[in-house]
């Protein structure tokens, strides 16, 4: 029983403040109905089409939840009299009560389905799809990733993806091939560390030789780990490389007469 309309009016405005913040009290519901709303947003990504290994944790801040008043102030009076667990008599306790958001929040939240509306906005599509991006979408990227690349940007990608170690037997067979006797190769290539190398090479005839589904196919996990735009940026080509999806010549420059 509240001690006076005075009383009535504090916990009314403790109310109202945490109405008026319907996103705060949206993140307090997920917190307490945190795996329904991640069966939820499960559902959503699987009617969206979105790989089905996705961490739904990792999406849960493009969620935004918002819980909006549908009832009265009279209904919410009787509802924090009987479940606050303080004596709104007493002055102090009123006072105390107004003054705890958390007490309040909690009441609201515990009240949902009969004095509040509750509004779910799942993440637009679009915006989860540079993150975890579906087959289709990778392919889509990938192809238009990969028909940005001229002859030279893609050797470029290839001369950066790829490890000295990997082309050291290669530039010793064609440096053999070139002509250059097999213990005088062996002998320059002890020195063989990309830089101040002992022949001059060059990349060439870059081909690529799977088309951009069957990649998405192959790749979406990674994607999925990494995002759509870093998984382009720094991983396509590597893989592309280390599984056999490119493949390119390299050629020695120097003739015996040249050293």
């Amino acid at each position: 029983m509240y001690y006076s309309d005075l009383a009535k009016e504090k916990i009314t405005n403790a109310i109202h403040r945490q109405f008026d913040n319907p996103e705060d009290l949206g993140l307090k519901l997920m917190a307490i109905y945190d795996d329904e709303v991640k069966d939820i947003l499960r559902e959503h990504l699987k009617e969206q089409g979105f790989h089905k290994g996705i961490n739904v944790n990792n999406i849960l801040s493009y969620i935004l939840v918002r819980v909006l008043n549908k009832s009265s102030d009279s209904h919410w009076l009787d509802i924090v009299d009987v479940e606050s667990g303080r004596d709104l008599s007493d002055p102090t306790e009123v006072e105390e009560l107004e003054k705890d958001d958390n007490a309040i929040m909690n009441i609201i939240v515990t009240h949902l389905d009969e004095s509040c509306e509750v509004e779910i906005n799942m993440p637009d599509s679009t915006e989860l799809l540079v993150v975890y991006p579906t087959v289709e979408f990778l392919s889509e990227r990938i192809e238009s990733h990969l028909e940005s690349l001229d002859q030279t940007l893609l050797l470029r990608e290839i001369m950066g993806a790829t490890d000295v170690e990997e082309i050291e037997p290669i530039i010793r067979t064609k440096a053999i091939e070139n002509g250059f006797p097999q213990d005088e190769v062996d002998d320059k290539m002890k020195s063989f560390t990309g830089n101040g190398r002992p022949f001059k090479y060059q990349f060439k005839n870059a081909r690529i030789t799977s088309d951009a589904l069957t990649l998405a196919e192959k790749y979406i996990g990674k994607a999925n780990e990494v995002s759509t735009s870093s998984f382009l940026s720094y991983h396509l080509i590597n893989e592309m490389i280390r599984d056999g999806y490119i493949t390119y010549e390299l050629e020695v420059l120097d003739e015996p007469t040249d050293i």
